[in-house]
């Protein structure tokens, strides 16, 4: 449909209804309805204008809506399902703004306050900063969020849709990724396309709106190196992750995994090569291990902070600050139009109302205010993990990079993890150790290979890349001993021909009188000719493809010291209970056995730790009775490594811990177990968690015990190691308490009983 200018001037200086759902969620505010607008009946319905494709962009709505000729039915209802409405300002059409008087903008905010009455729109969004500046007598009023004169409704100030700003912040799609399956919170943002359900639960369709929009987007790592100083850990390394791909990284630890999630997530500069996005805009998040808690950071901080929303929502800030100018430049708006879309993709408009529904439905009551006051610091351990998975699953990245996201999850949370890893559209490359997460959620494998000094990309899984590497490895070392061999083969004849070649020379001389020319010349040229056989297999042994032999891995081997045997029972508790704050363990009635092998599950926060403090004798009942026997020797690896602590170095710290050792035999033991001089001579703090684990077992091979708690010994440990703890576990024959979330291990690993804590009581499965 068009209108010729007649027929629109028609229209001038009558009104167009106010689209008003109920409930009534998010109610934009334009500053008075256009002349097509009013000819149409349908809001912002001039062609060309951008409200409806940011709605459609920032997933606020299935499709973008062609309002040209008045909604189509369809439309209209969306709208009315979501709880999305539209009113003006000012109700009188004109053909620009500026014919509006300040009379009629001055009245503008009765108008609003009488329509906030009575529908109670969780969000108002006004589009324009100068008009709302008059009607509101705000005159150093910034794009953003304003005080809010109604109770119970947020206020913000966004850019017109219909401006004229040489800029255009309504054409960039955010991430519209809704992790949490359920309908969160409203909220506006900085313009039209306030995301009050971006990314979230639609009412309508039951369903979240990454089901109806998207954002693709592809990262390309191209001959890319890293390493530390001038050490290099890989080069020559290319990588392309697309939307789908989920690429795990896998290598031994210290091979450069999590740096390599730092240079594509931008956190540090390459050696050489390059990372490109596409878009170049797209929303990159690093999510890497994170083993101390910050003090003084607050919950709803930490998760605002690992989201990407705390420093998207301070550039919004500042880039809001410098658009207030009036002399704004184009530098200026070019800079707010970047914040705005990073802001939009972060997730950052409505992640208050996000967070406690998300972080109730892993089992934390924790509301908005109490978010806010919540300090990380005051959690237990499995509370803490919770949170951490919460901040992933309220993330919006277009591509998400994951480090050990597995770390301290219970096996809810690994199957919640999976699921988000398993639905997200954009691309995620990962760092993990865990074996069933990789079989389940991986499409690709990146191996890198220090040893080998190589990087390769399998495809097929986590599952298909072991029967590969295995295949190749094993190709390469049979190519290599075939080389060999030949070249062996080839030496020893060319050896064979020189010491026939010399020996008939010398024969020759011995036999030959010198006046005898004939003959002397017929040896002469049967040397020649044995001369020329040595120079030909020397000639095929050069011309030979030389074939590298593959170098030999590091592996950790080792066995865990035994003492002598203990007591028939090692430890009993009688009606035991146990308080921690809040929280109450027992009572609980168990005997731990000589040589008995325990496996110990159950959710975060359910008491494993308490019910091992308790049997080993460091947290007394507060009711009933524990006893650890005599003749008890204790090995231990706990979630926070707490043995191997301090600024002390390495060396000086193991030695404390087993002063019965030389201190070359210490430094000898820690070698084998991959900590060389660069390691052992560093204080412990700065060890990678990894490293402080594989001194744990170090440790545990240099003491003698006859009872071993590990706590989850996974935690940090690259595969080859884990594998090789399985090995030492099989062999040990003392007794064993082992708390793990490796689904893997908990198969593998020989066990007489299995424990469940759940609740604050303690079942035997």
């Amino acid at each position: 449909m068009r209108f010729t200018q007649a027929e629109l001037q028609q229209f001038r200086d009558r009104a167009v209804p106010d689209l008003l759902p109920d409930p009534l969620r998010l109610l934009f505010i334009g500053i008075n309805p256009g002349l097509w607008t009013t000819a149409t009946g349908a809001h912002f319905a001039r062609p060309g204008n951008r409200y409806y494709p940011a709605l459609h962009r920032a997933g606020l709505i299935s499709h973008v809506f062609d309002a040209s000729a008045g909604y189509q039915p369809e439309d209209l209802a969306e709208l009315h399902e979501r709880g999305i409405g539209v009113s003006n300002l000012v109700p009188r059409a004109t053909a620009r703004a500026d014919e509006l008087t300040r009379e009629e903008l001055a009245a503008a905010p009765a108008r609003l306050d009488a329509l906030v009455a009575a529908h109670a729109p969780t969000v108002v969004a006004v589009l324009g900063v100068t008009a709302y500046r008059q009607a509101f007598a705000q005159p150093k009023a910034k794009l953003g969020e304003q005080d809010s004169p109604w109770p119970g409704t947020r206020l913000f100030v966004a850019p017109n849709p219909r401006g004229s700003m040489r800029t255009r912040p309504w054409t960039r799609s955010p991430r519209t990724t809704g992790p949490s399956g359920k309908r969160p919170g409203s909220s506006a943002d900085h313009q039209a396309s306030a995301p009050v359900w971006q990314g979230g639960f639609s009412p309508a369709r039951g369903r979240t709106a990454t089901e109806e929009t998207s954002m693709t987007a592809t990262l390309v790592a191209s001959a890319l190196a890293g390493g530390h100083g001038h050490r290099t850990l890989f080069d020559s390394l290319d990588l392309t992750v697309a939307p789908g791909d989920v690429v795990g990284v896998v290598g031994a630890n210290g091979v450069g995994k999590s740096t390599l999630l730092r240079i594509l997530g931008g956190g540090l500069a390459p050696q050489a090569g390059t990372v490109s996005l596409a878009p170049a805009d797209a929303f990159v998040g690093w999510l890497p291990q994170e083993h101390e808690r910050v003090p003084g950071e607050t919950v709803a901080g930490y998760i605002a902070r690992r989201t990407g929303c705390a420093a998207a929502q301070a550039e919004m800030d500042e880039a809001a600050e410098a658009l207030a100018d009036p002399d704004v430049t184009d530098a200026a708006a070019d800079r707010y139009n970047a914040a705005l879309t990073r802001w939009l993709a972060s997730g950052a408009a409505d992640l208050d109302e996000r967070v406690p529904q998300v972080l109730a439905d892993l089992g934390l009551d924790m509301d908005g205010d109490a978010a806010q006051r919540t300090l990380m610091t005051s959690l237990s351990g499995g509370q803490a993990a919770r949170v951490g998975l919460a901040a992933l699953l309220l993330s919006r990245f277009d591509v998400v990079l994951l480090d050990e996201p597995t770390n301290d999850l219970d096996l809810d949370g690994l199957e919640r993890l999976e699921a988000f890893v398993q639905e997200l559209r954009g691309g995620v490359v990962l760092v993990s150790h865990d074996r069933e997460f990789l079989a389940r959620c991986v499409t690709r494998v990146l191996e890198l290979d220090l040893a080998q000094r190589t990087n390769r990309v399998y495809g097929g899984g986590y599952e298909a890349y072991l029967e590969e590497r295995a295949t190749l490895r094993r190709q390469a070392r049979e190519k290599y001993e075939e080389f060999a061999e030949q070249k062996q083969d080839l030496v020893s004849r060319a050896r064979t021909q020189r010491e026939w070649s010399s020996q008939g020379v010398r024969n020759a001389m011995k036999k030959s009188p010198d006046n005898d020319k004939l003959r002397r010349k017929a040896n002469s040229e049967l040397s020649e000719k044995q001369a020329q056989k040595v120079r030909q297999m020397e000639s095929r042994i050069a011309r030979l493809e030389e074939v590298e032999e593959p170098r030999k891995e590091w592996r950790l081997e080792f066995t865990i010291g035994a003492a002598p045997r203990s007591s028939s029972v090692v430890a009993t508790l009688n009606d035991a209970v146990f308080r921690q704050g809040g929280f109450t363990l027992g009572p609980v009635s168990l005997q731990v056995n000589a040589g008995e092998r325990i496996g110990i599950t159950g959710p975060n926060g359910a008491g494993k730790s308490t019910l091992l403090r308790g049997l080993l004798g460091r947290q007394a009942p507060d009711e009933g009775m524990a006893a650890l026997r005599s003749s008890v020797q204790i090995g231990e690896i706990d979630q926070a490594r707490s043995l191997l602590v301090g600024t002390v170095p390495l060396a000086a710290v193991f030695e404390a811990l087993v002063p019965e050792m030389a201190s070359g035999e210490v430094r000898t033991l820690l070698a084998k177990f991959g900590l060389r001089a660069d390691h052992v001579n560093r204080p412990v703090d700065e060890l990678s968690p990894g490293e402080r684990t594989r001194a744990g077992l170090a440790l545990l091979q240099a003491r003698g015990v006859n009872v071993l708690v590990l706590d989850e010994p996974t935690n940090h440990l690259d595969l080859e190691a884990i594998e090789q703890l399985e090995q030492a576990l099989e062999t040990y024959d003392g007794a064993l308490l082992l708390v793990t979330h490796d689904r893997r291990m908990l198969d593998t690993v020989r066990t007489d009983r299995r424990w469940q804590v759940q609740d604050g009581r303690v079942t035997e499965r």
